[in-house]
């Protein structure tokens, strides 16, 4: 992705740009308001006199990136790496830096300025004669660094209720209700519940897992069901092609492994599908002759769409200041309820048929 490519998607409508590579991007004199660059890679970034109103830029890198005149008025740039970055004129009122890293390298917490320091340069206070034009020259006016509270937490009470990003939770519970729901009718196996659950929770394990969500939910339940693992053959050999040919061009481990395995699922689930589709026992239904398990075929899509859908809402809790703990249990309880009231249905609809 590009500087083009990212403020066409902005104008669009699109927030989340979580993980985005943009290494010596050049963004100067943009407006990307509210936007989540949480965790992106903006080392050595042209970003002079962009706005960055309210942004999340949480684990951000900005190593060595142009923040000149830039304004960062209430963003969020907790543990953000700004080692390097020119912060001249950079106006930064209500932004939270719990954590950063700073330009000389101290963790923002532990910072003490100095008044000849590049920071005290960069987030400038008014002289003595600005500040009292009756005052001599001389007068000493010593420098204390803004204060710059955390962005505001959802109220634990009344006001939760406003803040939860619903229509995701919502999406979210009803893709685990269809994996609970092909688990009960087709008798899945009983570890496969809490690996299915489990997968509710992979962006904690890292954010970058995020898309693994979906996937690792459906092959879980697809395991679980046919309790053999002749599906993974061809993804694996695809995946495996894959991870060689991206180390043969330069990619470092982790990336090749991550995205090899991401195509690998994604084949693994196709396969499942097409099978579930033109396999098996084929039975008339409303006049056209389809397999058995083509219904089962339409409920893993659905469940694997309700839960990508869905997926965001952590993103969403974790820009409007939800701490990570909270986020964790929101999420691993809505999931845990969609799953358990698609396994009941699922269960009911087995022992009547």
């Amino acid at each position: 992705m590009d500087a083009d490519e990212l403020v066409k998607r902005y104008a669009a409508g699109k927030r989340e740009f979580v993980w985005a590579n943009l290494p010596s991007v050049n963004l100067a004199n943009q407006h990307l308001d509210g936007i989540n660059l949480s965790r992106a890679n903006l080392s050595a970034a042209n970003l002079e006199r962009i706005s960055l109103k309210q942004a999340c830029l949480t684990k951000a890198n900005l190593q060595n990136a142009n923040l000149r005149n830039a304004n960062l008025q209430g963003a969020n740039l907790r543990k953000a790496d700004l080692t390097g970055a020119i912060l001249e004129n950079t106006q930064i009122e209500e932004a939270d830096l719990q954590g950063a890293i700073m330009p000389d390298g101290s963790i923002y917490e532990t910072l003490e300025f100095k008044q000849d320091s590049p920071e005290a340069a960069a987030i400038s206070t008014p002289s003595p004669s600005q500040a009292n034009p009756i005052a001599p020259p001389s007068s000493p006016v010593p420098f204390s660094p803004p204060v710059l509270p955390s962005p505001q937490r959802p109220a634990p009470s009344k006001n939760l209720w406003e803040v939860v990003p619903w229509p995701s939770l919502l999406l979210f519970g009803v893709g685990y209700g269809f994996y609970g729901l092909l688990m009960g009718v087709l008798q899945g196996e009983a570890i496969g519940w809490p690996l299915v659950l489990f997968s509710a929770i992979l962006w904690a394990v890292d954010e970058a897992y995020s898309g693994f969500i979906p996937i690792l939910a459906a092959i879980v339940t697809v395991v679980s069901i046919e309790r053999n693992i002749e599906v993974f053959y061809v993804p694996a050999a695809v995946s495996t092609a894959l991870f060689i040919s991206l180390r043969f061009i330069g990619w470092d481990w982790y990336k090749a492994v991550r995205d090899s395995l991401w195509i690998g699922g994604i084949g693994v689930i196709l396969m499942t599908i097409a099978t579930w589709f033109f396999r098996g026992e084929y039975e008339k239904t409303i006049g056209v002759v389809v397999s058995g398990k083509s219904v089962f075929a339409i409920f893993l899509l659905l469940g694997m769409a309700g839960s990508a859908l869905g997926m965001v809402a952590w993103m969403q809790m974790n820009r409007d200041g939800f701490k990570t703990k909270s986020i964790l249990w929101i999420m691993l309880g809505v999931a845990a309820l969609g799953l358990f009231i698609g396994s009941v249905v699922g269960f009911r609809f087995a022992s009547t048929s």
